[in-house]
């Protein structure tokens, strides 16, 4: 069955571009100048992945869209994308993320790492990659349920009722790189093989998407975001102990 991209962008030409890459490949492609539209076409059909630039037409910009998305049950595992030739700082690109982007590419983009980052995506959500049912840290602080893709963070309260769970909401690219960390404990990964783990791609190099994810995971880990340490130089390891 064909997959659908659906591709929200102001521009003519960057929607021709979009749309060629994909249809090149058997895709499937619709396009909307305004979040508005896009927005009503997914309520009632949602796309397997959004290509979503901030700049649009209407009242809506890309990060508005991205998150009304995310925050809806029924479309919230869609993933996005996200494009700009405006937005390249690095606080631009965090925000985008805890926004609800798995993605970011600044214009112009190259075609051939647009095509692999959606398919990567794309294999991610649709593949059977891993076979366990769960992941546990050794104290149960943060459990995993591959099934659900649920994740859990438990905190001591210091009271008699026992430790506080709360339940992450995480983008799906940020549930890859916990799972990534997850398997491989107190195990220093490079930059190139937690790339090829989570993205199943070669290591971009100048690319600082990785960095961006692991920030805002760390964020949303709280003082259990401790546990990713950086490796200067090297890449990062989860501190398990």
């Amino acid at each position: 069955m064909a997959q659908y991209i659906y591709i929200i962008d102001d521009d003519d030409d960057v929607i021709t571009l979009v749309k060629n890459v994909f249809l090149s490949d058997n895709f499937k492609c619709k396009a909307f100048k305004s979040g508005e539209k896009a927005l009503k076409c997914i309520e009632n059909k949602p796309p397997d992945l959004l290509v979503l630039d901030i700049n649009l037409e209407g009242l809506l910009t890309g990060a508005d869209v991205a998150r009304v998305i995310k925050r809806n049950s029924e479309t919230s595992a869609i993933p996005i994308i996200m494009i700009s030739g405006k937005y390249t700082d690095t606080p631009d690109i965090v925000k985008f993320l805890n926004d609800g982007a798995d993605d970011y590419l600044t214009k112009p983009f190259s075609p051939r790492e647009l095509k692999a980052r959606a398919k990567a995506i794309l294999r991610r959500i649709n593949g059977n990659i891993y076979e366990d049912n769960f992941l546990r840290t050794k104290k149960e602080e943060i459990v995993i349920n591959k099934n659900t893709r649920n994740v859990q963070l438990k905190e001591v309260s210091g009271n008699s009722a026992g430790p506080e769970i709360t339940e992450l909401d995480l983008t799906p690219k940020e549930y890859e790189l916990l799972y990534c960390f997850l398997k491989h404990p107190n195990e220093v990964l490079s930059r190139e093989r937690l790339t090829m783990l989570a993205w199943e791609k070669k290591y971009w190099g100048t690319s600082r998407t990785l960095d961006k994810h692991i920030q805002t995971l760390r964020s949303k880990l709280g003082k259990k975001g401790e546990m990713i340490k950086t490796i200067t130089g090297v890449g990062y390891e989860f501190n398990d102990a």
